[in-house]
């Protein structure tokens, strides 16, 4: 006995424009630089994501640690298009202490006694010092 499956995958969607909106504390254009899905590219949701977070960490960056990203594919019309609009509210930029000095600071986070990555970490968001040894 032979079972045949038939996959239909549907349309593959090319972007037709990338935008930014509701930006305010970076140029659209520095912003589009950050991005690695770009005009007349095929559509890809890892990327997507990827670009979101690249988004949020450059906001944070600057301080704001709440800033949210949405991505909205717009399908277009013509059959097999859309475009890509990356919706930002910055938020209010995370109070400084009269203590904190002005140049960026560090993080230290140490793994439990078992080893494990900590939940700082884990997420992915926020990356270890380059000069810190430590696992």
């Amino acid at each position: 006995m032979t079972v045949t499956f038939v996959i239909d995958e549907g349309t593959r969607y090319k972007i037709r424009n990338v935008s930014v909106v509701g930006n305010t504390k970076y140029t659209s254009d520095q912003l589009l630089a950050e991005l690695k899905l770009t005009n007349d590219e095929y559509f890809n949701q890892a990327k997507m994501t990827k670009d979101v977070n690249a988004l949020q960490d450059k906001y944070g960056g600057i301080g704001y640690v709440f800033a949210d990203v949405k991505a909205d594919p717009r399908f277009l019309e013509e059959a097999g298009q859309l475009d890509l609009v990356y919706n930002i509210k910055e938020g209010d930029r995370l109070p400084r202490r009269p203590d904190q000095h002005r140049h960026q600071g560090r993080v230290s986070a140490h793994a439990n006694h078992h080893g494990a990555t900590p939940p700082l970490f884990a997420s992915g968001r926020y990356r270890r010092h380059p000069q810190d040894s430590r696992q």
